[in-house]
């Protein structure tokens, strides 16, 4: 009853009152507990309650797969122009990680997202590929100049130019 409340508390904008889990658990637990526990488990946690993040989902996929770091970089840059992309926030952070690690895989020649990777993280390639395509498009067709490309430029001038990034999906993506 405490963890529901918790994430009640950090999903909804109007949670139960502490009353309601006392009645749903039957008056099992007094309200005085159930505070405890939520006290004992916030400090467990160090308070630290958020949404991961796609930046860290790539992290993971990095290491998991053995990315190099300019591919890693190239990635890394894909996610922050993301951020300014209407069409990325259609995506859980992971399918952005994945489609951002298939473009930077694309870009530097390497293994693009596959069976294996399908199999081990439970996102599919047309998952991936899908994500990839729209977002290399976004970033591809992008008129106005961002600080995240003048910020990346330097790191990436000799793997890809990131004021004219290039297309990588050609004959895959249907809009």
């Amino acid at each position: 009853a405490t963890s529901l409340l918790i994430a009640c508390k950090h999903e909804e904008l109007y949670p139960p009152e502490v009353r309601d889990f006392v009645y749903i658990c039957a008056d099992a637990y007094r309200p005085a507990q159930i505070l405890a526990m939520e006290l004992d488990i916030l400090r467990f946690l160090r308070f630290e309650m958020r949404s991961p993040l796609s930046i860290e989902f790539l992290h993971i996929y990095c290491r998991m797969f053995r990315q190099n770091e300019v591919a890693r970089a190239v990635a890394e840059f894909l996610l922050e122009m993301s951020l300014l992309e209407d069409e990325a926030r259609e995506y859980f952070p992971s399918v952005l990680a994945a489609g951002a690690f298939d473009i930077a895989s694309r870009v530097c020649n390497l293994a693009s997202w596959d069976g294996a990777m399908e199999k081990a993280l439970d996102i599919t390639v047309a998952e991936a590929v899908r994500c990839g395509a729209r977002l290399n498009l976004a970033v591809s067709n992008r008129q106005q100049i961002s600080t995240c490309q003048r910020k990346y430029a330097p790191l990436l001038e000799n793997v890809v130019d990131v004021f004219h990034f290039p297309f990588v999906y050609n004959g895959v993506f249907n809009a």
